[in-house]
């Protein structure tokens, strides 16, 4: 869990961190890097935290990490990734959603990612 809490925090300082001029690029391949190895973690550990939440923005997504799970509900903190997108309920910073909602989110992912797998 050491890990996960690390890796969370590595990911959150690298999206407070502004981007100059011709790094952009750069530091959306440290955050995809940080995401997968994050969810990956989380998944082998069977936990919520460090979970990667996606909502459909526009073009884009507003990305969300999960940094802390309690009975009923999880902390989410947002990262800036890519365009910034935000989630209008949830905002910037860190936010509280209901439990139910995050596993949704997440076994909606794991159910994509085994398809994927198993057509490999």
């Amino acid at each position: 869990m050491k890990e996960i809490q690390s890796k969370i925090e590595e990911l959150i300082t690298l999206s407070n961190q502004s981007v100059i001029t011709g790094h952009f690029l750069e530091k959306l391949v440290k955050q995809d890097k940080l995401m997968d190895e994050l969810t990956t973690m989380a998944r082998k550990n069977k936990t919520l935290v460090g979970r990667i939440l996606k909502f459909s923005i526009a073009d884009g997504d507003a990305i969300y990490v999960i940094v802390r799970e309690n009975n009923k509900t999880v902390k989410v903190t947002w990262i800036d990734y890519c365009d910034g997108y935000v989630e209008p309920f949830l905002g910037q910073g860190t936010s509280t959603m209901k439990i139910v909602m995050a596993k949704s989110y997440t076994n909606f992912e794991d159910t994509l990612e085994s398809m994927k797998n198993h057509r490999k």
